[in-house]
Formats: C-alpha cells, sequence, structure tokens
C-alpha cells in the first residue's frame, strides 16, 4: 500500500473501532491510535494524533457525525465521545433507550447541571427523588437505569472520601 492508501485505511479502521466504543478516554483513544498506526505501517507522534484527530473531524462532519473532545467537570479527565449531529425521528429510534429513558436522562443532565454547589455532581439518592417525582418507577427501578446510564458510560459514579 502507498501512502495514501495507508491514511485512508487507518481513517476507516479508526473510524470504524471508534463507532464500536462510542466514548473513549484520552488516553485510550491514542493507544488505539497508536495500534492502528501499527497495523498501516504508519509512524506514531503526539503531533499526527492531534492531527488525525482535526481530519477526523473535517471529514465527519460532512456527513453529520463527529467525534468531540470533552472534559469531565467532575475529576478534569479527558473524553473523546461518538455525537450523531442529526436530530430526527430516525436517529432517535436508533437509540437502545426508551422514550422515558431519555426523559429520565434528559432530567438527570439538568439536575447536574443545575447542581453548580456541589460541582455539578448528584447524589444516587438526590437523582432517585427527583426521577421518582417525574415518573412512576420503583426506586429499585431507578437504580438499575442509573447503573445501565453507568454501564453505558453516559454518567459516572464519583466516591467522596471523607
Amino acid at each position: 500500500m502507498n501512502s495514501i492508501q495507508n491514511s485512508d485505511y487507518l481513517s476507516s479502521l479508526f473510524i470504524q473501532a471508534f463507532m464500536s466504543k462510542k466514548v473513549l478516554t484520552i488516553e485510550e483513544t491514542k493507544i488505539l491510535y497508536s495500534k492502528i498506526c501499527e497495523v498501516c505501517e504508519v509512524i506514531y507522534s503526539e503531533s499526527s494524533f492531534e492531527n488525525f484527530m482535526k481530519e477526523i473531524h473535517n471529514t465527519l462532519v460532512k456527513i453529520d457525525f463527529d467525534i468531540k473532545k470533552i472534559q469531565s467537570k467532575s475529576n478534569g479527565e479527558i473524553f473523546y465521545i461518538w455525537v450523531n449531529l442529526i436530530n430526527d425521528d430516525f436517529t432517535q429510534l436508533s437509540t437502545q433507550y426508551s422514550q422515558n429513558e431519555i426523559i429520565i436522562f434528559k432530567k438527570l443532565l439538568e439536575l447536574i447541571m443545575d447542581n453548580y454547589e456541589d460541582k455539578y455532581q448528584l447524589s444516587s439518592t438526590k437523582a432517585i427523588q427527583e426521577i421518582s417525582k417525574l415518573k412512576s418507577l420503583t426506586k429499585k427501578e431507578i437504580e438499575l437505569l442509573l447503573k445501565r446510564f453507568q454501564s453505558d458510560r453516559w454518567i459516572v459514579e464519583r466516591y467522596i472520601h471523607k
């Protein structure tokens, strides 16, 4: 393969792998990129990673997707997340969550973002109280849903040491 083919192959492999993960820490993203560089016989460097992520962004936005870099408010950790830039009926059908679960998740985000005093954190107790006001779910059902959001990496659990 020539260098242009390697670059195209690298981009394709990276996009496919990232799509399957949806959320990666910056370290995980760099490891993924470096492993794919090895396969494609492309030299890895910090600057090549940053340039590659810009190229991927420019490619994906043309087809209404993106990989966004975000920073956790709770611990400062940096993540890359897969984002669908289209919000239509079809994309809403493609989620693994029900309409009620999406409503609950939006309420959860609202509660977190309104909680400035506690550094944008929300206790599970408070989340359960507020969600039970919104939907008629049992405490156990809400706990299971919160665990599912956590296992799908939509929220993170933070332990406070006292």
